[in-house]
């Protein structure tokens, strides 16, 4: 198999089975900080419920291609009055420039969460609508506000 290199520069090394081992546990704890944050942001008196008992299993080629076993993240639903609004489902660690990928169910339009930080310990939740501008916009208690008033 040829590869095209169309960049002037060293290509990327790919990290190592220990790396990759220290980035899954760091998204886990990502994805765990999110939806923390996210349950925290819900206005306590308006009836909203949070459900953590629905899972994803992440099998993604850089964990399997070093012979990492697939895991286990969990996914945060919100219902209100026992309906079902939005769903947060980790979708990919291993995405070209961020540091994860999480899809927004439940909405009428796709959505998703992309975390931009540059490196470990740098987490930047940028929110990604069909609607938003072209680099989205800040995930925080107010882009969560719009999406629960989304039409669905």
């Amino acid at each position: 198999m040829t590869i095209a290199n169309i960049d002037d520069g060293e290509p990327e090394r790919i990290p190592s089975a220990d790396e990759v081992r220290a980035e899954t546990e760091d998204w886990t704890r990502r994805i765990n900080d999110l939806f923390e944050t996210i349950r925290s942001w819900l206005p306590a008196d308006e009836g909203y419920e949070v459900d953590l008992s629905r899972t994803v299993l992440m099998d993604e080629r850089m964990t399997w291609s070093h012979g990492l076993p697939a895991y286990r993240l969990p996914s945060l639903g919100i219902r209100r009055a026992g309906v079902g609004l939005l769903r947060f489902v980790p979708d990919a660690r291993w995405v070209y420039f961020t540091r994860g990928r999480i899809m927004i169910q439940g909405m009428k339009w796709p959505a998703r969460l992309l975390d931009k930080g540059a490196a470990p310990g740098d987490v930047h939740w940028r929110l990604y609508t069909m609607w938003g501008p072209i680099g989205g916009i800040p995930f925080d208690a107010a882009a969560l506000q719009s999406l629960l008033g989304e039409p669905r």
